[in-house]
């Protein structure tokens, strides 16, 4: 994975470029009024690539790693377009390759489906106890 991103970035055709990727795992609960109607899970995986040309930024916005080349290349496209000046960047610490998880008082992935299910039936009833 990482080398197919640090590969997208060294044709990138900007004076600068990043590409932001996130995978998350996904659980999801449908209701329509009070029955229940569908439950899935399922890994979403997506990201945002920002390119800067001539000062001009650009960006694109990406939900499948096969459209990973053709948005860095959106990216730079847009930049150049707007771009009138030269690209300028603060100084700073380089986050290349950097791996950050999420900090959870509790990872939903180790809650049981029927968990899950029992608090969202919670939730549907709070919504449809409001209803005037």
């Amino acid at each position: 994975m990482r080398d197919r991103l640090r590969d997208a970035l060294r044709r990138s055709a900007a004076d600068y470029c990043e590409i932001r990727f996130e995978e998350e795992d996904t659980t999801e609960f449908g209701y329509r009024g009070r029955e229940f109607d569908s439950a899935t899970t399922g890994k979403v995986a997506g990201g945002i690539v920002r390119a800067c040309t001539r000062g001009g930024w650009g960006l694109a916005t990406f939900d499948a790693l096969r459209d990973l080349d053709r948005k860095v290349g959106e990216a730079c496209q847009a930049a150049a377009l707007v771009g009138r000046a030269s690209t300028q960047l603060a100084d700073g610490p380089m986050a290349a390759d950097a791996d950050v998880r999420a900090t959870m008082t509790r990872d939903f992935r180790g809650v049981c489906f029927d968990d899950k299910l029992a608090l969202v039936r919670r939730y549907n009833d709070i919504i449809l106890g409001s209803a005037p």
